[in-house]
Formats: structure tokens, sequence, C-alpha cells
């Protein structure tokens, strides 16, 4: 695939119809350079072009707003003052309704153009995408033209080959689930998970066809339980990021006022300030410790340490039933039901040695209810009944909190001590902010940021302590949906199949396992590939120091990093501009790895880089990276020497402009004029 044209007309912030022309690349000059300053359109281009391949997709939502993601309807018309939405807004306030992205590219096959569109209309939008290409018969529309663009650049891989240098440094660092996953289907792995995945659904459904209906209710039972376990641990899982991204933000926000609050206040005692601080952060650690302690153990076992003559009562009331009826019952009740259903029944027996049959059965009767009348009273229909050695259990609990002087003790201690930390952490604080050389108005100043600081602090332990919980919980959720998971497999193997059914599941259970297994063989011989590749690129583009030696990629292709002795390099020791080398290095190799002829779009190209590693990506990257590169700078990026570098592998430039921030221009001029690029 090559990129012949792209037209946008009123999107984001390109006003009226903006063409550009892409056609005329060779194999040694494939590069075309589109260059803005801020503002004014490049992220607007990247964001079309995401547009037409994948529609409004969640990562263009997220990347709207951090706390409050839009909707698709809202990211298409706007939401508020928060979000404009896609239609140009000066072509908004002109009446306009329309915008579209149209691209044209050539592939083996011949020419294709691709356009997505918007109508909006009030409340209301119609989205449209067509396709049309000389070698089909008709024109494609909708589902049909998508299936068509997905064949050549899935969604889920326009991250790989349509993105901004600034981001790419999180597939060195993230190693997320989601990513691997696409990197498996970018490297034709997942498709083998496809069809064992297949086989596994088909087993299930046979399976389903060929219980009886009692196992199958409580199949579905347990299904429905896993669903809504599995619900649970998502909507943990997000709560914990919310709370994360919230404590981040407070801490960056402390970090702040700390600064100010510095900048004003004068020590007595200069020298002091390093111990306090140590002091204090050793009393918040505590606090924190302690806190999220309490707060797992005490709630749940409160009222029997609070009311201890309750628990005294409770236990008492559970030992007649598990002592006083317990052993004597249980054993009146096994010597009942081991005598005969009568015992020595009939008459009373005459002055002789030997008993008849008769007088044997009634006296054996009489012996029976005799017994019965020592054993407990059988509860009544419909009453509660505790289990013996529920009942026990019971009892012993109570014993263990309801007279247990020394938990007493030892949480009240814990709460004193808390009661302490704090008192001792706002005394280090007063310390450490010391005021009394400052004036009037300085003061008054200083103590409402001392006030808002204060405040923030008493949320960040708020939001430790909560962290502490949410992850013994979502630990909790995960052990009982892995139970569940059991659970189910094991109904599912309680099931008695037909003997067809039966030959059936077991050959796709076979073949399945057979798919699993070459997926594993194909997945290591594709690691090792793509380790290969990575190296061999990441050496060509770093070149400034050794601290990585090598990069590994383990059997689920997240990275990882060691020094010349094979030691492990942390995530925390890499700078940003070699994160960002590494994830060029990795998309470099999956490049190559997965073979997919594609162009590669990508905005602030150099982003964080060192000067000497920036010469390297525009030598030996970009020129090479496809055979069509696209690449969205600014001037302070490409400086005069750097646009030198990258010059002879040019065959098309652009300038953006941009004067009100809402009416982008293209224009067909080089970013410095051909005397002084030449000079």
């Amino acid at each position: 695939m090559i990129f012949e044209s792209i037209r946008l007309e009123n999107l984001f912030s390109y006003y009226g119809q903006c063409y550009f022309d892409l056609s005329g690349g060779q194999p040694k000059r494939n590069i075309v350079l589109i260059t803005g300053r801020n503002g004014f359109g490049k992220t607007s281009f990247l964001n079309s072009l995401r547009l037409l391949f994948g529609g409004v997709t969640e990562s263009l939502r997220e990347a709207v707003q951090r706390q409050r993601k839009p909707t698709a309807k809202q990211y298409v018309q706007g939401a508020g003052d928060d979000w404009w939405g896609i239609l140009n807004r000066r072509a908004k306030f002109e009446g306009a309704d329309h915008c579209s992205v149209q691209v044209k590219w050539l592939e083996e096959r011949g020419q294709v153009t691709a356009e997505r569109q918007w109508d909006i209309e009030g409340a209301d939008f119609i989205e449209t995408l067509s396709l049309q290409a000389n070698f089909l018969d008709s024109p494609l529309i909708g589902k049909e033209a998508q299936e068509f663009i997905s064949l050549r650049l899935p969604p889920d891989f326009v991250p790989f080959f349509i993105f901004n240098g600034e981001q790419i440094q999180e597939l060195a660092e993230a190693n997320r689930a989601y990513q691997i996953k696409q990197i498996e289907r970018l490297l034709d792995i997942s498709r083998i998970e496809l069809l064992s995945n297949t086989l596994k659904d088909a087993c299930k459904s046979w399976v389903d066809a060929s219980m009886d209906q009692r196992r199958h209710a409580e199949l579905l039972e347990l299904e429905g339980k896993r669903i809504a376990r599995d619900a649970d641990l998502g909507a943990a899982n997000q709560e914990m990021l919310d709370r994360k991204e919230r404590l981040t933000d407070f801490e960056a926000e402390v970090r702040r006022i700390q600064r100010r609050l510095e900048n004003r206040r004068a020590f007595v005692n200069q020298a002091n300030e390093s111990t306090l601080k140590v002091e204090l952060a050793n009393l918040e650690e505590e606090q924190v410790s302690k806190s999220s302690a309490l707060v797992a153990e005490l709630p749940r076992i409160a009222p029997l340490l609070l009311v201890p003559s309750l628990a005294a009562k409770a236990s008492h009331l559970l030992e007649q039933q598990s002592d006083g009826g317990g052993q004597s019952a249980a054993f009146l009740r096994h010597l009942a039901a081991s005598l005969p259903p009568q015992l020595f029944v009939g008459p009373p027996p005459p002055p002789i040695s030997a008993l008849s049959r008769d007088q044997e059965m009634y006296y054996r009767n009489r012996l029976a209810k005799l017994l019965e009348a020592h054993l407990p009273n059988t509860p009544s229909a419909g009453s509660a009944v505790l289990d013996i050695s529920k009942a026990d259990r019971a009892r012993r609990l109570l014993i263990r909190y309801g007279d247990n002087e020394d938990l007493r003790q030892r949480f009240a201690a814990d709460l004193a001590r808390l009661f302490q930390i704090r008192a001792d952490i706002r005394r280090k604080r007063e310390e450490l902010l010391n005021v009394s050389a400052l004036g009037e108005k300085e003061r008054e100043a200083y103590l409402q940021d001392q006030a808002e600081w204060e405040r923030l602090q008493n949320e960040i332990l708020a939001l430790k302590v909560a962290c502490e919980t949410g992850e013994r919980d979502i630990n909790r959720l995960r052990q009982d949906l892995a139970h569940l998971v059991v659970a189910i497999e094991n109904k599912r193997d309680e099931v008695s199949l037909s003997k067809k059914a039966r030959s059936r599941t077991d050959i796709a259970k076979k073949l399945r396992d057979f798919f699993m297994a070459y997926k594993q063989k194909l997945k290591e011989t594709r690691r090792e590939e793509l380790q290969e590749a990575i190296n061999q690129h990441f050496r060509c583009l770093m070149t400034s120091h050794g601290l990585v030696a090598k990069i590994t990629v383990d059997e689920d292709f997240g990275l990882h990093y060691q020094d010349e002795e094979g030691r492990p390099v942390g995530m925390g020791n890499l700078s940003a501009g070699m994160k960002q080398l590494a994830a060029t290095a990795l998309l470099w190799a999956l490049k190559d790895c997965s073979g997919k002829p594609l162009p590669i779009v990508v905005d602030t190209p150099l982003a964080r880089i060192d000067r000497g590693n920036q010469d390297n990506l525009l030598r030996n990257y970009y020129p090479v990276a496809s055979q069509q590169v696209i690449i969205l700078p600014t001037d302070s990026e490409l400086d005069l020497e750097k646009y030198r570098l990258l010059k002879p592998f040019v065959y098309r430039e652009y300038k953006l402009a941009n004067s009100h921030g809402d009416d982008t221009r293209v224009l067909p001029e080089t970013m410095y004029p051909e005397e002084i690029a030449n000079a």
C-alpha cells in the first residue's frame, strides 16, 4: 500500500478542502515531509487517517480527555466547551454540516479510493464509508467497505503504523495484555488461537446440547456468577486505576505547593530540614501501614470486641446446642437407630424363663420409646437448625474474639498509636513549615497553601489506604473467579454425553491441543525473529552509550533489558529518549517480521531523543522504515542541519499554515528555501 493522495474537508483544524498529493515516491526517495508549528494541524492530520481506517475508536476518544471520555456520538458532534467535535469550528459557525477524509492508495491489484464522511444535523449525524477500486465490479459501502479496509490495515494495527513519536515509548514500558495481543495478530500468530478458540466454543456447544436440564441449569447459574464476578473484577480494576490517577494528580499538586512553601519560608536551622523530611516520611509510611491493617481487620470483628457480654451470651447458647445437645444427643440417636423398630412388643411376660416372639417385640418397642423420651425435641418444620459442626465453629470464634482482652488491648494500642502518629506528623510539618520571618501578606498566602497542602496530604493518605484495600479486594475477586472457572469445567465434566457427542468432542479437543502446540512453536519462532530484529535495530539507533546491551523478548512479547553482564536493567533506569528508541526499534522489527507493506506516518518524530541519536534516526531509520514514510515535525525538531540529513530521501514537502487555530491550509513549500538548504 502506497498513499497517492489525502484529502481533508472541514475535519478538525482543516477548513474547507485541503489536499495532499503524495505521488512520485521512489525506492530511495520515500519520505514526505509535512511541517508545521504546534497547533497547526499535524495531530489533526494523524487523527484523520485514524478515523478513515478505524472510525471512532476508543483510543481516539481517550485522547480527548483523561478524566471524562466522550462517547462516540459526543466525539463526532462535540461535548460542550470540553470538546468541539470533529467538524471544523469555523466551518460550523458558517453553517457547514459536512466533513470528510479521503485517501487514495496503490496496491498490487490497482488503485483504491476510500472515503469516510459525516453529515451532522442538530443532535444527530450520518456516517458513511465508501470505497472504489478499479479492480472491483462495483463500489463498496458501509460494512463491506470496512471489511475491505481492515484486510489491508486492521484498526488494531493502526497504532503500529500511524503514531505520535512522543507516545510510542509506552510500547517499551507497558507490556500490557492488549498490546501483546495486537503484536500476536500482527505476526499472524493469533489466527491459530482463533481457530483453537472456535474449536473450544464448538466443544462447549456440543456439551451444552447433550447435558440434562438439571445440570444445564446448574451450569448456567455458575456461568452467571462467573460473568458477575468478572464484571466486579473489571469495575474494581477500573476503580483502582482511577484511584491511582487521582493519587498521581494529588502528589503532583502537593509537590507544586511544597515548592511554593519552601520558596516563602525562612528556616531557623537549614541543617534540620533533611532530618525532618526523613522523620516525616517514616511517620507517613507507618500511618499508611497501620491504617491499612486496621481497615482490613477491625471492621469485621469490632462488634465482638466492643460488646463482649453479647458475645458471651451467644457463645453460651451455641454451647448448649453443640455440647449439651450434641454428643449425647448424637449417641442416643445412633443407639435408637441401631435397635430394631420395636422392642418387647406384646403383653406382659408370663412367669417363665423364655419369651415368645410377640413378647420380645413388645419389650423392644417399649425400650425404644423410653430412649426417644430422652432425645431433644425435634425442631418444628420451618424453624432454623444449625449444624453441630457449624455451631461449634461459631462458638470458638466468639470465644476467640469476645473473651480476648489481649486483642482488645492491641487494637486500642494501634488506634492510640495512629492518633499519636497524626499528632507527630502535624508537629513535624509545622517545624518544617516555619513562617516566623514572613510578612503579613506572605504569611496569609503561606497559610492558605499550607491548609491546601494538609488537605491534599489527607486525601493522599485516604487514597493510599483505599489502594491497599482495593488490591486485597481485587486478589479476592481473582481467586473467586478462578474457583468459578474450575467449578464450571468440573460441571461440564459431570455431563453425560451421548457416544456420538463424546467422540466428536474428543476429536475437537485433540485438534485444539494440536493447534495450541503449533501456536506455541510458531510463537517461539516469531519471538526469536523479533528479538534478533529488535537488537539489530536498537544497536543501529542507540550509539551514545551501552547501558542496554541486549533487549530480550519474553514468551508474551514483553520487552526486558540487560547490560553487558546479562544483568537486568530496570525500566526506571531508562530515560524517556532511550524508551522511545527501544519502542522505535520494536516498531521497525514488527514491520520487518510482519512483512506488511504499509506506509508509516509519524508525528513528532524526534520527540525527547538527544541530538546524536536523532541523527541516527534520520540517517538509518526513516529512509528504510517503509516504502513510504510521512513525517510531521516541528521546526524546532528539524533544524537546518538535521533537515539536510533527511533532504536526500524527501520526494515531497508541505507546510501547514494556521493563523487562527481553526483554518489549517496546506502549502506546497519546502521547510527551508533551496538556496539555504544547499548552502
